[in-house]
């Protein structure tokens, strides 16, 4: 799948993410980047899918689920 098929999406929901971490709501987070995520990998975009998987991980590192942190930071690598 194209970046074209899905971008207004991806970046809603990115728009999103960013809003629910700054009010501290970390699930939405959480949700809203997995998403972008997802569709990040269905692009075949590298770049992206490093980018949301470190978001995942400092938002997860946040919430106190470390193991989840480490996960999604061993995909920026």
């Amino acid at each position: 799948m194209a970046w074209y098929d899905n971008i207004v999406a991806v970046r809603s929901a990115h728009a999103r993410a960013l809003r629910a971490e700054e009010e501290g709501m970390w699930h939405v987070t959480v949700q809203q980047y997995l998403f972008c995520l997802e569709q990040s990998k269905l692009a075949d975009d590298d770049q992206a899918v490093r980018y949301f998987a470190a978001q995942l991980g400092r938002a997860y590192n946040r919430m106190g689920f470390s193991s989840k942190a480490r996960y999604y930071t061993q995909l920026v690598r």
